[in-house]
């Protein structure tokens, strides 16, 4: 590596080589799967391979306390990850106040809004 002024420059020359590299699936594209198997899946429904980092999951505790029920079952994985396959089930209602929980779901809000009227009115 080499400075002059403002600019760097790197000695080039390295070989590239491609790698198998395991990525968690996004949590939020798969919120609307969760949702989903809360809804209506009796049997319940499984999500493979997805990041359940605690920072970004709040979306799982809210609807646990809907009465849903949630697992998050582990999943082998590298050092550093936070991933594991998501679990839910329809079941009965509960009720859920969790204020402390909306900045680990803010980005899960749309797909939570969907749920939680269809649930209350379910189960009213």
């Amino acid at each position: 590596m080499a400075r002059d002024g403002g600019s760097i420059s790197l000695a080039g020359g390295a070989r590239l080589t491609g790698s198998s590299v395991a990525v968690p699936g996004d949590f939020s594209s798969a919120a609307f799967f969760i949702v989903a198997g809360c809804l209506a899946a009796t049997r319940g429904l499984i999500i493979r391979g997805v990041g359940v980092n605690e920072t970004r999951t709040g979306l799982l505790d809210m609807l646990a306390l809907m009465g849903a029920e949630i697992r998050v079952e582990p999943h082998d994985q590298p050092a550093g990850t936070d991933r594991g396959h998501p679990r839910a089930r329809e079941r009965a209602a509960g009720h859920t106040r969790a204020e402390h929980l909306v900045p680990l779901s803010i980005d899960e809000f749309p797909v939570f809004f969907i749920a939680a009227p269809l649930h209350v009115a379910r189960h009213s």
